[in-house]
């Protein structure tokens, strides 16, 4: 949802950084912080130094972090996932959103109703 037009709600926030989220997060309050680590669990200490709105994690750790972010209220994002088929998983597995360097291969995951162009540009 939307509030309104470049509204500072419409974003999410993260770094693996706690010092500069909480910058952000005491300027603007309303803002979505997130945060991610490659140590599975570290995200666990800063949920109690920031109000987390989400956790991201690479695409290997899955299985140790999201059961327990959800049960927790955290939405998830996950990270780097570059294939069609491994994005759908993750839609499935109510994986938030993904961090992606291949866009064209994931974009009709989100938006089923685009279809993919097979024009070269």
């Amino acid at each position: 949802h939307y509030k309104q037009a470049g509204s500072i709600e419409d974003f999410f926030f993260s770094s693996h950084m706690v010092r500069p989220l909480k910058r952000i997060q005491k300027r603007w309050p309303e803002a979505h912080i997130a945060t991610y680590s490659l140590n599975p669990f570290s995200w666990l200490v800063r949920k109690h130094r920031l109000k987390l709105f989400a956790v991201g994690f690479p695409k290997s750790q899955r299985i140790l972090i999201q059961p327990l972010a959800h049960r927790l209220g955290l939405k998830t994002y996950a990270y780097s996932i570059n294939s069609h088929d491994l994005a759908k998983k993750y839609k499935d597995y109510g994986t938030w959103a993904i961090i992606t360097n291949r866009p064209s291969r994931v974009i009709d995951v989100a938006k089923p109703s685009l279809k993919r162009s097979t024009k070269k540009r």
